[in-house]
């Protein structure tokens, strides 16, 4: 039937056996084979223009009958008139077969019905977790005409959350013919978190971490976390609270303080200091954020042979500036998506009317986009991700060189380490002032049920003085394994060198478990 045979037959089996097998014979008559006609939409309209809905039909992208894309396109229609408010519409097929041209006409007939609303909508099965919590994530309210595409959004946000193990809605007819009650019941999940983790990078050397944290504090869904990492060349701690919906608005709220030790080759770098930050949501899946960051940053234990650009910046410097930014998120799944977009610019300013030691601007835009490869759907993953920045100094003030670009390692060029200007006298990395990065993936399940998945990748990008070099990119290319473990996110990649200088290795791992870095 999918193929255009619309009047195959299939006999009665046939069965015959010997000593050692059963054998079945099916015979199965195709008959001729039916192309796709006329295809046409009648009546009652729609929101929706009768022209656009034809053409996004999907048996009118087929040669040959095909009773799946019937179904599909049954689908779409009774979405298309849910979303008018039609909550009981009926969208019924026809088709008509012209034995002499070998094709078959297909008409869709609509019948919408009266207009239905959302009456009450009722929660269950939350012991800990607020109403107002759960219904601040609906894209609907009592009263509203009934929407179908908006019901899914809903449960798509509530998954999103992560306090549920199960989430479900259920229709029900309300007291009058016009009214829908909705009821959602949830499974609510521990939300507490207690992880050990441990990680290597070629950039960061090797590492463990710790995290402590509840992610609905009080039922509230507010966060509190504290999470320390401890390596052989950087040690942090950092607590941080995040509101979702501070005074009941959907104003999005993180404050955090931490402090971080980091040893370069050269020299070693003490920082600590505080922060704050709202997002607001400007459209549908975009945020803007505007925050205030405030650090005290110790250059110290500086090696009598480090570069003079980094002598200069010794001592205590303080560092004050709001951070801004705009995001657009569009992805599935927060930890493995396998369609739609991430996409971040951001500004940070230091100094002026801030205050501080230091004055600059930098500047990043990040971008990520996941596509499914068919026919594999959500089996076969492709990503191809960008990251660009900038830093522009200020008031004549040296750029902190704590601040600039160095690439290398899981986020960036998986493989190599110190990829950045270097002094010319002492060979040390002091780092870019632009940078330019593109990561392409491609990501397969390894082990399916477990949730383990494969990855093979190519990375190329630098840092550079004042410029963007593309004929200086630096490539490598190599695989890895990813794995949401119940004791956290591992990621475990190599990255082989296409490009090697004298001096590199051909190749570096990089691995961490706990969370991804």
């Amino acid at each position: 039937m999918n193929n255009g045979y619309i009047q195959a037959q299939i006999g009665e089996p046939e069965i015959t056996h010997d000593k050692k097998w059963i054998y079945v014979k099916i015979p199965i008559s195709e008959g001729r084979q039916f192309k796709v006609g006329k295809v046409e939409i009648t009546g009652d309209t729609i929101s929706v223009p009768r022209q656009e809905l034809l053409d996004r039909l999907s048996i009118r992208k087929k040669d040959y009958y095909d009773r799946e894309a019937i179904a599909k396109d049954l689908e779409y229609l009774t979405r298309m008139t849910q979303n008018d408010g039609y909550a009981y519409a009926e969208i019924s097929p026809k088709t008509q077969t012209n034995d002499a041209e070998q094709k078959v006409d297909v008409t869709y007939n609509i019948k919408k019905g009266s207009l239905v609303y959302f009456n009450r909508v009722n929660i269950t099965g939350n012991t800990k977790t607020r109403d107002k919590v759960i219904r601040r994530q609906l894209d609907f309210t009592e009263g509203d005409l009934y929407n179908s595409d908006r019901l899914k959004n809903s449960y798509a946000r509530l998954n999103r959350l992560r306090y549920f193990e199960e989430v479900n809605f259920q229709t029900a007819k309300g007291p009058e013919e016009n009214l829908t009650d909705i009821t959602i019941g949830v499974k609510e999940r521990p939300t507490g978190l207690f992880s050990i983790g441990a990680g290597y990078s070629g950039q960061d050397g090797a590492m463990i971490m710790a995290q402590i944290a509840q992610q609905n504090l009080f039922g509230r869904g507010q966060s509190l976390s504290l999470q320390g990492a401890l390596g052989t060349e950087n040690s942090t701690i950092d607590l941080s609270f995040t509101e979702p919906y501070l005074f009941d608005m959907p104003l999005w709220m993180k404050a955090d303080v931490w402090k971080t030790f980091r040893e370069y080759d050269s020299y070693d770098l003490d920082t600590r200091g505080f922060g704050v930050t709202f997002g607001y949501p400007i459209w549908e899946r975009v945020m803007g954020y505007m925050g205030y960051k405030y650090a005290l940053n110790d250059v110290k234990n500086i090696s009598p042979l480090a570069a003079q650009t980094i002598k200069d910046q010794e001592g205590e410097t303080t560092q004050s500036g709001i951070l801004t930014a705009l995001s657009r998120d569009t992805t599935d799944d927060a930890i493995f998506p396998t369609s739609g977009s991430r996409n971040r610019v951001a500004g940070d300013f230091f100094g002026g009317i801030f205050g501080g030691d230091v004055a600059f601007g930098k500047y990043n835009y990040n971008t990520s986009w996941f596509f499914r490869v068919p026919p594999f759907g959500e089996d076969l993953v492709f990503s191809p991700r960008g990251r660009i920045g900038y830093i522009q100094a200020f008031e004549g003030k040296e750029i902190p060189v704590y601040e600039r670009y160095i690439l290398g390692g899981l986020n960036s060029i998986r493989g190599l380490k110190d990829v950045g200007p270097r002094d010319p006298v002492t060979g040390d990395v002091i780092g870019g002032t632009t940078m330019l990065v593109f990561n392409f993936e491609l990501i397969f399940p390894l082990i399916k049920n477990a949730g383990m998945k494969g990855v093979v990748f190519f990375d190329t990008g630098n840092a550079w003085e004042n410029e963007y070099d593309l004929g200086d990119m630096r490539k490598t290319c190599g695989a890895g394994i990813r794995w949401y473990s119940p004791i956290g996110p591992l990621r475990l990649e190599w990255g082989y060198v296409l490009d090697r200088k004298e001096g590199e290795p051909a190749y570096r791992w990089d691995f961490t478990l706990g969370w991804f870095m």
